[in-house]
């Protein structure tokens, strides 16, 4: 019984993050680098100094960064299209999501195709899971970037998924209403339209998750709050299921276990099983890293607002001492 349950936990736990990452993957972008090795001196994040006060790291925090991916397949990684880390605070009890753009320039560790360190270079983020040399390795060079983004926050634990999955974790659901937050899809002609309650299926939740008019000036952020809608409504409903009918949905979850990557111990899978189900996730624990979009040479880039981008590491990773 108690390895049934073990089992159990870390099916909730996995599906639950993984959803973040492997339902909301983003479009598929070819980018070109250009390779030139730079370092960076590595900042202490454990105390820092703002305006004459000092504020120590929150230990209490437990961060596990999400990864959508834009390929399914081994040999060639593809993006990491979605990248949020999703924060679980031990002591308030409650969960909090940072989402960070796919087009962020920032350093990134480059690698040759032997897999040889180039050093570090300013590209785009999504950039650093495709120099992996396999998912798990894809993973944690994304984990690194991340964390030197964030002056150098610990970013050690990963849940990655593929576009593959979309419809394995819809199915898990069935039919899911959701409230369309605006028009940036009206011009699909499917009556998706701004406070429209709609039924998503599996068959329609890729286009729903994915889909934005690149001829709109920054469509990919209304495709964001479309997923922030969703995540909502997947997050209510699933739970709701697991109240109701708890076996029967751990049976559906555990079907879409093999799919996610992650380097999350047994014991640890089994620990944030129950962070995750009793937590609170606040509908306004959603935070973005703010920025400019400008056009590249290539392709779009995001170029993001340090002195906001401090401003709210230390709203969501300090103390005040």
């Amino acid at each position: 019984m108690a390895h049934m349950n073990k089992k159990i936990s870390i099916a909730i736990v996995v599906i639950l993050l993984g959803l973040t990452s492997g339902i909301l993957v983003m479009m598929k972008k070819n980018q070109e680098t250009k390779v030139s090795a730079t370092t960076e001196e590595q900042h202490d994040y454990h105390q820092v100094e703002v305006n004459g006060k000092s504020y120590e790291y929150n230990s209490s925090l437990v961060g596990i960064l999400l990864l959508g991916v834009d390929s399914s397949d081994t040999k060639n990684l593809g993006q990491a299209d979605f990248i949020s880390l999703l924060l679980m605070d031990r002591e308030k009890e409650t969960m909090k999501l940072l989402s960070i753009s796919r087009d962020t320039m920032t350093q990134i560790q480059l690698k040759d195709a032997s897999g040889n360190d180039l050093g570090w270079d300013t590209q785009h983020l999504a950039l650093s899971y495709a120099y992996g040399s396999s998912k798990e390795n894809g993973s944690m060079l994304t984990m690194s970037a991340v964390s030197k983004l964030l002056n150098d926050i610990p970013v050690i634990n990963f849940v990655t998924a593929d576009v593959s999955t979309i419809a394995s974790f819809q199915n898990i659901v069935g039919n899911l209403n959701v409230v369309v937050p605006d028009d940036s899809l009206s011009y699909l002609n499917m009556g998706w339209d701004e406070g429209k309650e709609i039924t998503l299926t599996a068959d329609t939740a890729e286009k729903f998750l994915r889909s934005r008019n690149t001829n709109v000036a920054y469509s990919s952020e209304m495709r964001r709050m479309r997923q922030k809608a969703y995540m909502d409504a997947y997050i209510k409903k699933l739970k709701s299921m697991l109240t109701a009918d708890f076996q029967t949905t751990v049976k559906k979850m555990a079907s879409v276990y093999d799919q996610v990557t992650t380097n999350l111990s047994l014991n640890e899978l089994d620990a944030y099983a129950e962070m995750v189900m009793t937590y609170d996730f606040d509908t306004n624990g959603f935070y973005n890293l703010t920025g400019k979009e400008k056009q590249g040479d290539f392709h779009d880039e995001y170029w993001i607002d340090e002195s906001a981008k401090n401003d709210l590491i230390l709203r969501l990773f300090y103390k005040e001492r």
